[in-house]
């Protein structure tokens, strides 16, 4: 379990976050909507360790992750919105070289890669050179690095970006196969994404949780949309 609770944040004298307080538990998967400028990249940074916040707390497992930030990070998988990766390398390469750096041992490595490789739809693509794939392939291998080590929190910022609508759903395939033992937040545009695979959405506007609601069976985009929308309309008022 990841809490973020009173999560501020400003940008100089710009306040970004005001308060935010949320969970996602094993098995979740919490999806952060709202507008651009809205704090969703923000706050999945401070989530994994990357910025500290002005004040608030972040708790892994009910333990504050300021008090043993290395412990926290290793339990987080960190998709960031920019993809980061060795383009000189092969798919196979670069997630071998990931797995050795997050401390996989190395008899295992291959098949930590293979099988990670295959969830992520990159079965067919180990051989190519990064630098060779596609946007939407690109974001499929930072998926890949993300959840290689089966992490207890995964935090994925836009990871439905420059996917075409298989590459969504074989990232949201991805996402159900592993959430069983993972707790997921992932920042997202895509409605249809998110319906897809979230199971709540946390809505965010004006600085705060501007809504918190389960994705019910049969809920669909349209109507995960409407309430998100009808959230920032209050600027987070409510």
């Amino acid at each position: 379990m990841i809490e973020l609770r009173g999560i501020s944040f400003s940008y100089g004298s710009a306040p970004v976050l005001r308060g935010v307080s949320f969970r996602a538990e094993a098995g979740e998967v919490v999806a952060l909507a709202g507008a651009n400028g809205a704090g969703k990249t923000t706050l999945l940074r401070i989530a994994a360790g990357v910025f500290l916040p002005d004040s608030g707390e972040v708790l892994s497992n009910g333990q504050s992750a300021a008090a043993d930030p290395v412990r926290h990070r290793k339990s987080v998988g960190y998709m960031p919105e920019a993809d980061i990766l060795a383009d000189d390398m092969t798919v196979k390469a670069f997630l071998k070289f990931r797995a050795r750096l997050k401390g996989e041992r190395v008899v295992r490595v291959r098949r930590r890669v293979l099988e990670t490789a295959a969830v992520c739809g990159l079965g067919g693509m180990l051989d190519a050179p990064l630098n060779s794939l596609s946007r939407g392939n690109r974001r499929r291998a930072a998926l890949a690095d993300a959840v290689l080590m089966r992490p207890r929190h995964v935090l994925l910022d836009d990871p439905f970006a420059g996917l075409d609508p298989e590459g969504r759903a074989s990232a949201a395939a991805a996402i159900a196969a592993l959430r069983p033992h993972s707790a997921f937040v992932c920042a997202a545009h895509e409605f249809d994404a998110i319906a897809a695979v979230a199971t709540r959405v946390v809505v965010l506007a004006g600085g705060v949780v501007a809504d918190d609601f389960p994705v019910a069976p049969g809920m669909g985009a349209a109507e995960i949309r409407e309430r998100a929308a009808a959230a920032q309309s209050k600027g987070g008022a409510a």
